[in-house]
């Protein structure tokens, strides 16, 4: 496409490692940022199992038990990627892996949720006796978007499998 000179970000025929670039921050830092609402999301499943007195279900234990760590995984490994930008390193095609760990972990605390609250977390408001099931809806529906956004889940794979593992593109 055309563009006038004074609109050119970056050099002449180079607009693809600009959209790039900005794929791989979103994937690496942005992806830190998002596990934070993920691990707030956890800590309200946690709460919300606790008052339900399904924790003691261990099929639900094993469940909770999982989300933690990948959430724990997910902050170590942004830890890990804001310590090598802070140390004048650039993002990489790792960051795939940490979208691809937090759309995962994202889609499975929505299942878990809706599990939980069983029939009722469709309903897109709470009510007296259960206050917590109309933001679990809600984050049910945005949760489908996570293997979208940023990348599909597919292309993630390909980019780790090519530019981290080395594997050929055919």
């Amino acid at each position: 496409m055309r563009v006038p000179v004074e609109n050119l970000v970056g050099k002449e025929h180079a607009g693809w490692g600009v959209a790039i670039t900005t794929l791989v921050h979103e994937r690496d830092v942005l992806t830190h940022i998002r596990h934070i609402s993920l691990r707030n999301a956890l800590h309200r499943l946690i709460k919300m199992a606790k008052e339900r007195g399904v924790t003691s279900n261990p099929l639900v234990r094993q469940k909770l038990a999982h989300l933690y760590i990948s959430e724990q995984a997910l902050q170590l490994n942004g830890f890990r990627s804001l310590t090598n930008i802070m140390r004048g390193g650039h993002p990489g095609p790792e960051g795939s892996t940490a979208k691809m760990l937090w759309s995962q972990t994202d889609v499975e605390l929505a299942q878990t949720a809706t599990e939980i609250l069983g029939p009722y977390s469709q309903q897109a408001q709470g009510t007296d006796w259960a206050p917590d099931q109309g933001q679990w809806e809600f984050y049910e529906l945005l949760a489908r978007g996570s293997g979208i956004r940023a990348g599909t889940t597919e292309i993630l794979k390909n980019i780790l499998g090519e530019r981290v593992l080395g594997l050929p593109k055919d």
